[in-house]
């Protein structure tokens, strides 16, 4: 049974059946999506792809038949599958993660966040702030537990000559201070350029 569909739908064949993406689920639709979901265990999202519905559409549709697989057969499909390490009970992290983005994203107090699990800075989710990361690449030395800033204070500026360090005692002291001090530093520097040029 095929379902003959325009050309624009014919990048959605799966097993002999054309999916036409439209937004209404037709009986032929239903089965297929049944087939796909229940016997070739695709996911939610190679399932969105297919019928162009969104995943909470998607999850709704799967509730309504019946058929949504609960928590603990999402973790069993994963380690049939090899995407789960089956001596590790919990979710794919990494790479292996559906929810992957290249190991960068910007954290809502706007840092810039870097996937580097084996870094000994990393936070427990494996991720670092990339100002630090650029610090202590460059001044391995520093003590691990210094303050590093973004002189210009945009937080996701992180070229190494944006970043000033400082002892955490110093920085809750006498911050103003320190960093004034630091900022006119940078700027006899930039002058110092200037005039060279």
């Amino acid at each position: 049974m095929v379902y003959q569909g325009t050309e624009r739908e014919t990048n959605n064949q799966i097993g002999g059946f054309l999916i036409p993406i439209n937004s209404s689920w037709q009986p032929i639709k239903l089965d297929v999506l049944r087939v796909l979901y229940t016997d070739f265990e695709l996911t939610q999202q190679e399932l969105c792809k297919i019928f162009g519905h969104d995943v909470k559409t998607l999850r709704k549709q799967l509730l309504k038949m019946g058929i949504l697989r609960d928590w603990s057969d999402v973790i069993k499909l994963n380690w049939k599958h090899g995407k789960m390490n089956p001596n590790h009970d919990s979710v794919p992290r990494g790479d292996k993660s559906l929810l992957w983005k290249g190991g960068r994203f910007k954290s809502s107090k706007g840092y810039i966040m870097v996937y580097a699990p084996n870094n000994p800075l990393s936070e427990n989710n494996g991720y670092i702030r990339e100002h630090r990361l650029v610090w202590f690449t460059y001044n391995p030395l520093t003590p691990k537990d210094w303050v590093i800033h973004h002189l210009n204070g945009i937080k996701d500026d992180n070229r190494i000559e944006n970043l000033f360090a400082c002892s955490r005692t110093r920085h809750l002291k006498d911050f103003p201070n320190t960093f004034i001090e630091a900022l006119r530093k940078r700027i006899r520097e930039l002058e110092g350029e200037l005039i060279r040029q």
